[in-house]
């Protein structure tokens, strides 16, 4: 050390005894004073004659000056801490340096981790969340009163940041804190965490830890507003408007409980731990999406994915331009009702009529997709419902299961597969339990109109015969979309695409056969039964087969085919990849034999309709 730093280290100790003595610290035994002014400047004329000198800088922080820039000071100087308290006789229980940390409570200085953290909560108290993250995070404590306090300002950076599921993280409910009053304020904070997350049960059981030791004063007054506000949010709202007044009454100034008196209406902001993660800037609420923006980009992905489905769908020329003519009408005739004009429609239910196995069940689930991505439904959920969801065994139970199926579709669409089966024909007396059910659908049709949609699926004729069975059903289901059957050539395609799926091809052959059994049974006709057991309408094999359902079960068991063909072809040498990839006229033949005798049994010549070329 040199002549000159000895000088000004010597002069520094000097400044840095009178501002003690003048701060009312007795220093080898000499009579101290009470002057703040002197005090506060020794101690600057101390920290700028030696900057190193730690504890210099300790007595500017108790004599008030806990700014970042004079706790960095203090940090860039921790090697020297407690060496002139030392020398001078200074008791830590007569000396101990605090900084606020913005919120509820001061924190001690008595050694170098707790420096550091008390540094990084004045970061946090400015705003500088990131640099006060780095701060604690290459902390790592030891003793455990500091790795209290290093825990408790983790909490409270978080907190300022609103990060909630973090608060939690730090203010776990069974921590035991060495010093109450962090665990009071802990309380509050978790408590705050808990409500913003819309846990409200939990955060109003957690505040009350805060309340009940009223350790400090602040944290029970922010515990009281939880409790306050939970009570809002949970609906009972004269608890929660006696719980404010009660905070008000303890503190006038807390112009939360002022605001949510004057407004019944407010609430607290509510969030969830993906909108807090999905933050721009992590320590900054105000990149955080908003929930209407969250839902603006959930419905534009619903309708864009509704546009792909429909794409990927083969044929259905006709149903794709019902449905975009739909879409368009569903989203002028919300603007008219958002400009006060009258209604195209009132009515969103719906009949999808044709044959099995063309694609209904698909669409139902774009039309969700389009009517929850332009806000008419709230979801895109489609719940599925035949007779057998409606229909009980006695009387008046029917009403309650019908209740029960359409309360599982609320808020989005319930699709009716078969509708016509919930009226039987032919019965004695007629099909009480069914009308039943029907007078039980319509009611709830009108009822939940705004959060409902119905769409009744089934055969053209047999959906006219429902409708004309019950004079309110026609005027509920106003719209309909038919669904015409495939072509061979469609059936072909369908194939082909669900032969890709796997990362199979179908030859040349094979498509040519399936295509043209699909038009041998295009053209012949099967006698049917109706939904009450009844002689029914002829019908096209092809229809009665299933459609794409049909292409569906033959290309499955073509692949069950394929498996057993080149099982038997590993036997007797190598199978190359092409080979391995490809189902062949034979897998065809075969499986269209499995599937029509199941599907049509006894309605088809098979040796006459699957002709092979081989």
């Amino acid at each position: 050390m040199t002549m000159a730093s000895m000088q000004s280290a010597e002069a520094a100790r000097q400044a840095l005894t009178r501002g003690l003595l003048a701060s009312g610290v007795s220093v080898n035994n000499m009579m101290p004073s009470t002057n703040p002014e002197v005090a506060a400047k020794s101690f600057r004329i101390a920290t700028d004659t030696d900057p190193s000198m730690c504890d210099a800088w300790l007595a500017r922080i108790r004599a008030g000056d806990d700014s970042a820039k004079t706790l960095a000071g203090a940090c860039e100087a921790r090697a020297t801490f407690g060496w002139e308290f030392q020398r001078l006789g200074v008791l830590q229980s007569s000396f101990c340096p605090m900084v606020f940390d913005g919120l509820f409570v001061s924190l001690e200085i008595t050694s170098r981790d707790s420096l550091l953290t008390a540094y990084a909560t004045v970061l946090a108290r400015e705003g500088r969340y990131a640099d006060a993250d780095e701060v604690l995070r290459g902390l790592a404590p030891t003793d455990p009163f500091d790795a209290d306090l290093h825990t408790y300002a983790q909490g409270v950076l978080h907190f300022q940041a609103k990060r909630w599921p973090d608060v939690l993280r730090f203010f776990t409910v069974d921590k035991v804190w060495r010093k109450p009053v962090y665990g009071a304020a802990a309380a509050a904070m978790a408590s705050t965490a808990l409500a913003s997350l819309g846990v409200f049960e939990d955060a109003y059981r957690r505040a009350q830890t805060a309340i009940d030791t009223e350790l400090v004063p602040h944290a029970a007054t922010i515990a009281l507003y939880t409790q306050a506000m939970c009570l809002r949010h949970l609906g009972k709202h004269d608890d929660s408007a006696q719980l404010l007044r009660r905070v008000y009454a303890r503190d006038a100034k807390f112009a939360p409980a002022r605001q949510a008196l004057d407004d019944k209406d407010r609430r607290l902001t509510v969030t969830n731990p993906e909108a807090i993660e999905a933050r721009t800037d992590p320590w900054d609420p105000n990149t955080e999406p908003t929930r209407e923006t969250e839902q603006a980009d959930h419905q534009a992905e619903l309708l864009a994915e509704a546009e792909a489905e429909l794409d990927r769908q083969i044929g259905l020329v006709e149903v794709k331009r019902q449905v975009h003519k739909l879409q368009a009408t569903v989203k002028v005739n919300k603007v008219r009702e958002e400009r006060g004009l009258p209604l195209v429609i009132r009515s969103h239910h719906m009949a999808f009529t044709g044959p099995p196995g063309t694609g209904k069940t698909t669409i139902a689930r774009v039309v969700a997709n389009i009517y929850c991505g332009l806000g008419i439904l709230p979801t895109p959920k489609v719940v599925e419902a035949k007779r057998a969801d409606f229909v009980a065994g006695y009387l008046g139970q029917t009403a309650e299961k019908t209740d029960n199926k359409i309360d599982e579709a609320l808020g989005g669409v319930l699709f009716i597969d078969e509708a016509y089966t919930l009226i039987q024909e032919g019965l004695s007396g007629g099909d009480a339990f069914g009308k039943e059910a029907v007078d039980t659908l319509l009611a709830r049709m009108e009822n939940d109109r705004h959060r409902l949609m119905v769409i009744i699926a089934g055969y053209d004729d047999e959906i006219d015969r429902f409708l004309a069975s019950n004079e309110g059903l026609g005027s509920r289901v106003p719209r309909r979309i038919r669904f015409a059957s495939y072509t061979p050539t469609e059936l072909g395609e369908i194939a082909a695409s669900m032969a890709a799926q796997k990362e199979s091809t179908i030859d040349p052959a094979a498509s040519e056969l399936l295509q043209r059994v699909c038009a041998k049974l295009a053209e012949h006709q099967v006698e049917t039964t109706d939904s009450n057991g009844q002689a029914g309408k002829p019908r096209r094999i092809l229809d009665v087969a299933g459609n794409g359902r049909f292409i569906r079960n033959v290309i499955e068991e073509s692949f069950d085919e394929q498996m057993l063909r080149i099982a038997e072809e590993l036997d007797t040498g190598d199978v190359d990849d092409t080979t391995m990839t490809t189902i062949t006229e034979r897998d065809i033949a075969a499986a269209l034999r499995t599937v029509l005798s199941t599907a049509v049994p006894g309605a088809v010549d098979l040796d006459s309709v699957i002709q092979t070329t081989t």
